[in-house]
Formats: C-alpha cells, structure tokens, sequence
C-alpha cells in the first residue's frame, strides 16, 4: 500500500470545510478567524487561521479545487521545500494584502493554492526535458 505523500495538502483542506463551516454557523467565530489590520496590533495567529477561513461556500470550492490539484500531485516532489512553501503560502499573501492593499479583511487558501501552483510550475520548468 503506497503512503499518502500529500498529507498537509490534505489537512489544509479538511480544516478549511470544517472551520468554514463553523464560520457560517457563528458570525461570532467568523469574525475571531478572519485575518485584519488586527494583525499588526499583534494577533499574528489570524494570518493563518484567515486562510482557513472562507468569504462563501463558492470560495471554499474553488479555492480547495486548486490547492488540490496542484497539492496532490507536487507536495511529495516538492517535500524538501514543504515547510518554507506552506508557510510562506499561508503568511505571505495575507500581510502583503493588508500591509498595502485597500482592503479591510483577508481569508481564504488563495495565497496557498497560487504558491503550490507557482512550485508546481518551476518544478516542472527546472525538472522536465523536451
């Protein structure tokens, strides 16, 4: 029986349906996970409980949808660099968006599902021949 080598890809996904789905069932909740300017007072804890956090069920979807595709097939290849690719894929995107976007909240994997999408790209650019 083979090893499934997409093992965090997969727990970023259950944790997002399942924290998404208690977001919509508590406002009160929702508003505690989303990440906000909060965060340069000192929540840091809400850049990744943001991304885990989604704005609609449409969101979740598509943001799952590629967090997936680009996950499963690249998280084993890419194990090596899975800690900096997760981490920054998660922090990056929110404090970027909120230390210069105009815009008052952040949530949801798209910061992770780009940062798999953009490995899985230079991996098959640096690995791939012909």
């Amino acid at each position: 029986m083979r090893r499934c080598d997409f093992s965090w890809t997969l727990a970023f996904m259950v944790t997002a349906i399942s924290v998404t789905a208690l977001a919509f069932a508590s406002q009160t909740l929702r508003d505690a996970l989303v990440a906000d300017k909060r965060v340069f007072d000192g929540q840091w804890g809400r850049v990744v409980t943001g991304a885990v956090v989604h704005a609609t069920w449409g969101h979740l979807v598509r943001d799952l949808a590629l967090v997936a595709i680009a996950g499963t097939a690249y998280e084993g290849p890419l194990a090596s660099r899975k800690l900096a690719l997760f981490g920054l894929g998660l922090v990056l995107p929110p404090l970027a968006v909120l230390a210069f976007g105009n815009v008052e909240w952040y949530c949801g994997l798209s910061g992770l599902s780009h940062a798999l999408l953009a490995a899985a790209l230079a991996y098959e650019f640096t690995r791939r021949r012909g």
